[in-house]
Parts: C-alpha cells; sequence; structure tokens
C-alpha cells in the first residue's frame, strides 16, 4: 500500500482534531502522520479486527479490556492514536470515522474534522431558530433573479437550463441534473434553496431540468445514462461557457465524471457531493437486487396518487433528519416534478450506471464530498470514490442526508468548502 495515497486531504480552514492512523494489512503496519509503527501479531490482528467492525467500538457492553492491553504497547506513537480511540468511545461527539482505503488492502482512521471559527453568518431559517448556516441573498435581490431559457438535444428534446447569480469574472459553476429537478420550484425550495442561492453569490450558477422532468420535455423517447450526458453537453455548449468548474450531485455526480473524462479540456474543478461511480445491477447481492425492484414495481403504481406513501420511500431515505412538514414539502414536490412511468425510467437507468473504469483518467481537480451518515449512498462509496481519483480531495459533512437540508450545518461546510476549493 503506498503511504502516501490519502483521500483526507482537507482544505484550508478545516483539520483534524488529532493525527489520522493509516493500518496496512498487507505489511503489518501502522503508520501515524507518517510514522511507520510494527506490530506484534496479536495486537495487530485485533486491531484488524476493530477497524474491520467499527461499529464494535460504540458498544461498550463488547468491549473487553484485554483487547486495550493487548494494544497498549510501549510506542508513545501508537498510544497517542489508542488514547484517541478510547476517548472517542466514552464520547460520541469524538467518534472518529474509519475509512477503508486501497480496495480493502488497509484502513483510515480519521478523528472528526473540526471547522477553524470564523463569523458567523445570518440564520437560514426565516423563524429565528438556531442551527442556521448560511447568508444568502434576499429573493428579491438582483443575484437571486434567475432566467430560464430552453435548447435542443441531439435528438430534439428540448431542455429547459437557468443562469442565476452574480455575474463577475468568475466562470459559471455548473450543476448537473440530478433526481429530480424542477427550475422554478427548486429556487423557491424551503429545503434546498439556501443552497443553490449561497452558491451563486460568488458566480453564476447554471443549473438545467433533465429530460423527462421538470420544465424539460416529459415524453421523450429514451431516458439513459448516455442522454443524460449528451444533455449536460447540449447544456453547456447552449450557454456558451469554455471552461468551467462542474458539480455533481447522486447520480449527478456519475454524470459529471464521464463528462470530465469526455471533456477534460473544459472542465476546471470537478466537485461530487453523494455520488457513485456504479449503479446496483453492478453492485447489489441478490436480496438487494429482489427489494430495488419491488421498489420499481411500487413506484409505478403509486407515484401519482394523492396518498405519498409510494413516494415516501425516498423521501425517508433521502433525508432522514427532515421535519414532517419537510418531507411532505418532498412527497409532493417529486409527484409534481415527473410522471409514474419517468419515475420508473429514471431508476432503471441509474441503476445501469457504471463509471468505475473512467475514475483512474480524470485528471482535473477533483472534491468529492459526503454525509458521513448518508442513508442512501453510504460514505464508504463516497470514500471508494476518491481513493480511485487521482488526487482527490474527500471531505465528510456531519449530516446523514444524501440531499442536504438548508438550514443544517452541514450546508454552511459543503458552501464553504466548495468555496475554498474554487479558489485555491
Amino acid at each position: 500500500m503506498d503511504v502516501n495515497h490519502k483521500v483526507d486531504r482537507f482544505p484550508k480552514g478545516m483539520r483534524l482534531s488529532a493525527p489520522p492512523l493509516e493500518l496496512n494489512i498487507e505489511q503489518g503496519r501502522v503508520w501515524l502522520d507518517g510514522e511507520a509503527v510494527r506490530l506484534s501479531n496479536r495486537p495487530f490482528q485485533l486491531l484488524v479486527a476493530l477497524m474491520s467492525r467499527p461499529e464494535k467500538l460504540w458498544s461498550k457492553d463488547e468491549l473487553i479490556e484485554e483487547v486495550w492491553d493487548g494494544l497498549a504497547v510501549s510506542d508513545s506513537v501508537l498510544a497517542t492514536a489508542m488514547k484517541e480511540l478510547r476517548r472517542a468511545i466514552n464520547d460520541p461527539a469524538r467518534q472518529p470515522r474509519f475509512i477503508e482505503t486501497a480496495h480493502g488492502r488497509g484502513y483510515r482512521f480519521l478523528p472528526p474534522v473540526e471547522q477553524i471559527p470564523h463569523d458567523k453568518g445570518k440564520s437560514l431559517r426565516e423563524d429565528g431558530e438556531p442551527g442556521a448556516a448560511l447568508e444568502t441573498k434576499s429573493a428579491n435581490s438582483p443575484q437571486a433573479q434567475q432566467t430560464v431559457r430552453f435548447c435542443k438535444a441531439s435528438d430534439g428534446t428540448s431542455l429547459a437550463w437557468s443562469r442565476v447569480g452574480v455575474e463577475n469574472n468568475a466562470a459559471p459553476l455548473v450543476k448537473a441534473a440530478n433526481w429530480l429537478t424542477h427550475l422554478e420550484r427548486d429556487w423557491e425550495a424551503p429545503i434546498w434553496s439556501p443552497l443553490f442561492r449561497a452558491l451563486a453569490q460568488k458566480r453564476p450558477l447554471v443549473r438545467y431540468d433533465e429530460r423527462g422532468c421538470g420544465l424539460s420535455d416529459w415524453n421523450v423517447a429514451e431516458i439513459s445514462f448516455e442522454t443524460f450526458v449528451t444533455d449536460l453537453e447540449a447544456v453547456v455548449d447552449a450557454a456558451g461557457i469554455d471552461r468551467f468548474p462542474l458539480l455533481g450531485i447522486s447520480q449527478g455526480a456519475s454524470v459529471s465524471i464521464e463528462y470530465a473524462a469526455r471533456h477534460p479540456e473544459r472542465v476546471s474543478h470537478l466537485i461530487l457531493f453523494g455520488g457513485y461511480a456504479a449503479g446496483w445491477r453492478h453492485t447489489a447481492t441478490p436480496e438487494q437486487a429482489q427489494e430495488r425492484e419491488a421498489v420499481m414495481v411500487l413506484t409505478q403504481a403509486g407515484w401519482g396518487r394523492d396518498d405519498p406513501a409510494y413516494r415516501h420511500i425516498f423521501s425517508s431515505t433521502f433525508m432522514p433528519s427532515a421535519t414532517a412538514a419537510e418531507l411532505s414539502w418532498f412527497d409532493e414536490f417529486q409527484r409534481q416534478t415527473t410522471s409514474p412511468q419517468n419515475a420508473v425510467r429514471f431508476l432503471h437507468a441509474f441503476a445501469d450506471i457504471d463509471v468505475r473504469e473512467r475514475l483512474s483518467s480524470i485528471n482535473v481537480p477533483t472534491l468529492v464530498l459526503h454525509s458521513n451518515g448518508d442513508h442512501r449512498i453510504p460514505v464508504k462509496t463516497g470514500t471508494e470514490l476518491a481513493a480511485a481519483i487521482p488526487n482527490a480531495q474527500f471531505v465528510g459533512l456531519d449530516s446523514d442526508n444524501h440531499l442536504l437540508l438548508g438550514r443544517e450545518p452541514a450546508s454552511k461546510a459543503f458552501i464553504e468548502t466548495i468555496d475554498r476549493f474554487l479558489s485555491s
């Protein structure tokens, strides 16, 4: 394992609360902040077992004191790491993240990321409740007024796209479409409108509705990964942008990866959030595949009904921390955004995605962000994505939502991390 291979390059303004511990299974060594430590066989195997099953660390009933005695070697470097591990067990706020790296050959122990203090921004919530994260322009400011335009895809499909935000010398940030979008409703959405408005404060923001949903054509002959990529190509060309940073969220990350691989000269920075390289048809167990197929049958039957039970299958996994009111809004938003038939077509297309062979060829600066507790796409998928892209940076966000809620503190970390990345 290459000890210089890292997936935890944190940008300026963020830092680790303690040095990282790197465990190399093949060579029987541990590195702490670059210093190698060779362990005797028994302590090393105990450490491997704990790193492989990190959930065991947080169950005090299952902790065996002799495990820690076995790891309490005299070496001060390893002792420091074990001290951090013990403290984490007794204080959930300090629980570290265990990131498997290098295709299963090793692990990295990362303590929590601390944000360096800064001036507090205004609340995202209009009701004045605490926990806010972003300062955004008011809905009536000139920078917050978006213009919706239309262009034609290669097969004649009408695609709606918009440009909004401050007009300056900065290249526009292009956001690839993801499940599901509606340019007008998104911009006023109580959940993620604050994120979009914050992204548009320092540079223009270009968004679009993918075919089959939102303001773009719903009645289309093909909905596939290939059309997702060519639709992005059509929007970028229509917007007249030569070189730009590209943001991909969820399956939009895969679309962005493919676009960057095809057009490296046009992408200045690649930003991926909650993304994955392969759909479930390539990675699921037979039981998982059966469950996914069942969800598509339910979607076909219940998507358009007034009863939100079927759509709630998605909203509850996308945003488990959402309030009842937020989930209700998202349930209705999904129904208004696409048809039952197209919803199923999207799910089929997402399942077939596979850009794994493209990852090693990405040669643009790349930032991978992922919610540490994402219920839809596990954080391990995000760290593996970062590990497979040359020189990619990885930042975990303190959230369990696949789609960030504008009111949660992780939204501020999301915006600030992107701003630092684009200004570096």
